[in-house]
């Protein structure tokens, strides 16, 4: 009956293919009593979003939902101030390189006319996807890797599109004076932001949020993953493994610079809701030699990502305010600067 209703639920809501409205699947009576009815997950591509879906259906509540879609923050049906706004980010070279991948190997990947060959080595490939992306800008029908993350929460659209549509903000937009400080301002608004690198304590933070407690696993000292397995799948899109490492990233810098100044932006975010847990739960979640190599790597390239890197290494952390990760009775936080809509595509 549940997956009935999840189904009836997507067919009334205009999402694009992938999108989905979830029903909570937890009869809990503390995530019943902390939960609110309605949560939105923008869902930027290649950034842990399937892996956050199952966890999130596996720990709301019955009766709550999780609206989450590859779309725009700004796309205004979306637009909701009683739900709170959720999103990962990553950084940003892995993340253009699982975009490659993604276009290279997925049988969705496979369907746009200029997919990568298969027979191509990859490190070839990307360097040659690259190429294209820098000298013919828009060229690229799959992804675009031109600053992904800032485009998401910078792109506007009017509605909902059933299919794939350009303006979602998988492919180039226009963008404009000002984007980067008007995409922090959300990114550090969001209710919940997950770093990918750091998923296991992302995910001990979530479940904090909607449970009010961590379980054993969530102590750094003790670390073993917090969930079902179910809930913590990758699916892998039909992708090989790969070390990323092995990549050449000189190629991807120039497209990625106001995204790795967003990625301090997000990891500075994730750290506050840390903090906030780790005071009340009085269970440390991030020892401070935990954040991987491709985190350090990334918020090393900017003077604010080395300034939080250097507070992340400190281990200590304001515990926040009541308005971090507000649970049911306390209305969200509206995120500003609001969406502008004046001249944006109808659909």
């Amino acid at each position: 009956m549940l997956r009935a209703t999840v189904a009836l639920l997507n067919v009334a809501v205009a999402y694009a293919p992938g999108a989905a409205v979830l029903e909570g699947l937890s009869f809990d009576a503390e995530a019943k009593a902390r939960a609110h009815d309605r949560y939105r997950h923008v869902h930027i591509p290649k950034i842990a979003g399937t892996a956050f879906r199952g966890m999130a259906e596996t720990l709301l509540p019955h009766g709550s939902t999780l609206a989450t879609a590859e779309k725009c923050y700004c796309t205004k049906p979306a637009l909701d101030g009683a739900a709170p706004v959720i999103t990962f980010v990553r950084a940003p070279v892995a993340h253009v390189v699982s975009q490659f991948m993604m276009c290279k190997y997925s049988t969705w990947g496979r369907t746009h006319a200029d997919a990568p060959p298969l027979d191509e080595d990859d490190a070839a490939g990307l360097a040659r996807w690259l190429a294209r992306a820098t000298s013919d800008p828009g060229a690229e029908t799959c992804y675009d890797p031109l600053n992904m993350q800032t485009r998401y929460l910078t792109c506007r659209n009017e509605r909902f599109s059933r299919s794939f549509n350009p303006r979602d903000g998988h492919l180039r937009v226009p963008g404009y004076d000002g984007m980067l400080a008007d995409a922090s301002a959300r990114l550090a608004a969001f209710h919940f932001v997950g770093v990918a690198e750091l998923y296991h304590e992302s995910a001990c933070v979530f479940e904090y949020w909607i449970l009010g407690k961590v379980r054993h696993g969530c102590d750094c000292e003790h670390r073993r993953f917090p969930i079902s397995k179910a809930a913590r799948s990758h699916k892998r899109h039909a992708v090989p493994p790969y070390n990323g490492s092995s990549f050449p990233t000189a190629a991807i810098l120039p497209l990625v610079d106001l995204d790795h100044e967003l990625y301090a932006v997000g990891f500075a975010r994730f750290l506050e809701l840390v903090g906030h847990v780790e005071a009340r739960s009085k269970v440390k979640v991030l020892c401070p030699g935990a954040i991987p190599e491709a985190a350090r790597a990334a918020l090393a390239r900017t003077a604010r990502g080395a300034a939080v890197l250097a507070d992340a290494a400190g281990g200590a952390r304001d515990p926040g305010g009541a308005d971090l990760l507000p649970t049911r009775g306390a209305p969200p936080p509206p995120v500003a600067p609001a969406c502008d809509f004046a001249g944006a595509p109808a659909g």
